[in-house]
């Protein structure tokens, strides 16, 4: 139960006299970071220099963090997307049919990440293989 003195302390006014100024404040944060992000132009690249910033060795250039997303969405917007995704299903369906023969699956494995490197059957099956 809370008692009529507790309402009115000043300690328990502090919260709310933060809550105000925050709201107070809030449209002006708003604002300024959806200024800075529209000020930013978005950075497009295609999948196969993604695909190469990825793979490229430590030795010869620090390692380059990728975005799964800009990964999908670079595939999905290579000039040759429908071959790519023929020859991808294609392979998927063998590897997913070979997972009980694991010794089959390197080169399956090997040539879907070829095409597509964020392909999860991809990696389960060299992951099978090794």
């Amino acid at each position: 139960m809370v008692s009529h003195h507790m309402v009115n302390h000043p300690v328990n006014a502090r919260p709310a006299a933060a809550a105000r100024r925050f709201s107070a404040l809030w449209p002006g944060l708003v604002a300024a970071l959806c200024g800075a992000c529209a000020s930013v132009p978005p950075v497009a690249h295609s999948y196969d220099e993604l695909l190469a910033s990825a793979t490229t060795s430590a030795e010869a250039a620090p390692p380059v963090s990728i975005e799964p997303l800009a990964l999908q969405r670079a595939f999905a917007g290579a000039p040759d997307f429908g071959r790519r995704l023929r020859d991808l299903t294609v392979l998927e369906e063998q590897a997913l049919a070979l997972m009980e023969e694991p010794l089959r699956l390197g080169a399956v494995g090997s040539a879907i990440l070829d095409i597509h490197y964020a392909s999860l059957v991809g990696h389960r099956a060299l992951a099978s293989f090794y």
